[in-house]
């Protein structure tokens, strides 16, 4: 099981190999009905890969196992290549993302299934959609980069075929575009993300081309989303009233994603979602306890 599952940083090392020993008029030939169908439907966006800059997607393709275990280790990876027989290639990506936003200096904390995780306070630049297909509203954000994040509850944990999982967020990508809400909230409240894990792609593994067949392929996806903290000169009043009411919030009428749900990011010129993920509290970045949050307030 492979969620998030990203099809650009696949495209990246394909087109890596072609550069290294292969060429560009390379015909990868599928092994399995997985390749097949990322060849007939994803290949073909291979283009779209200039619209990624160098932080955020690396790839590599090597007959070296030597050398891939190297960069391995220095990025942080705990798998390892095994050696690689004639004509056999490795395969190893990284792709990272990072948003933040600015915020008061004190933290806003979510509250699922009786723990408490910090969370970022958004008051402009989202929107609230939804759809007739889809029994909960779809929020999204637009970044200072001109990306745009999606975000909806999950109904249901995906299951393990990785195309299933992103033809799903494909087809809720769709869905999202019919109908806007007037704006009834007056900010959405978010976890914190600090998302950074490895993969084993199999899937892709016996994927073929001028006699070079791909052995094993590693993949790192790191996603953040965080907050700068803006510091702001509250006067004695303000103080005593944050003392006595440590947890009164001054949003109207808050979004609060408190449940296991969908993202994913739309970018401009990229026919498919740059990155797509089902996100569960286990990515959530979590407070040590209750008392964190007061102190957190009271010490204002």
């Amino acid at each position: 099981m492979n969620f998030p599952f990203l099809i650009y940083p696949i495209l990246a090392t394909l087109i890596s190999g072609e550069g290294q020993f292969l060429n560009r008029d390379t015909v990868w030939q599928y092994n399995n009905k997985q390749q097949q169908y990322f060849l007939e439907n994803y290949f073909q966006k291979k283009s779209e890969l200039k619209k990624f800059n160098k932080n955020e997607l690396k790839s590599w393709a090597s007959q070296d196992y030597l050398s891939l275990n190297k960069i391995a280790k220095e990025n942080g990876f705990s798998n390892e290549f095994k050696q690689l027989a004639k004509n056999e290639v490795g395969m190893l990506s990284i792709c990272e993302f990072e948003q933040t936003w600015i915020q008061k200096e004190s933290k806003e904390y979510l509250l699922c299934d009786e723990k408490y995780y910090e969370a970022i306070k958004i008051d402009s630049n989202f929107e609230i959609l939804k759809s007739d297909f889809h029994r909960h509203l779809f929020v999204k954000i637009i970044t200072g980069s001109g990306d745009k994040v999606y975000l909806t509850f999950a109904e249901k944990k995906p299951n393990n075929n990785d195309f299933d999982f992103l033809k799903n967020i494909e087809y809720l990508s769709k869905l999202k575009k019919e109908k806007y809400i007037k704006k009834d909230y007056d900010c959405l409240l978010i976890p914190k993300i600090d998302f950074n894990k490895e993969f084993n792609i199999n899937w892709i593994n016996g994927i073929s081309a001028n006699g070079f067949t791909v052995k094993q392929y590693l993949q790192k996806v790191k996603l953040k989303f965080d907050i700068i903290h803006k510091r702001e000169i509250f006067n004695e009043m303000s103080k005593l009233v944050n003392k006595l009411n440590p947890f009164e919030s001054s949003a109207g009428n808050e979004f609060r994603f408190d449940a296991p749900f969908y993202l994913w990011i739309e970018r401009n010129g990229c026919s498919s979602p740059i990155f797509a993920a089902y996100i569960d509290e286990t990515n959530w970045v979590a407070y040590k306890s209750f008392l964190d949050i007061v102190n957190e307030k009271i010490d204002l």
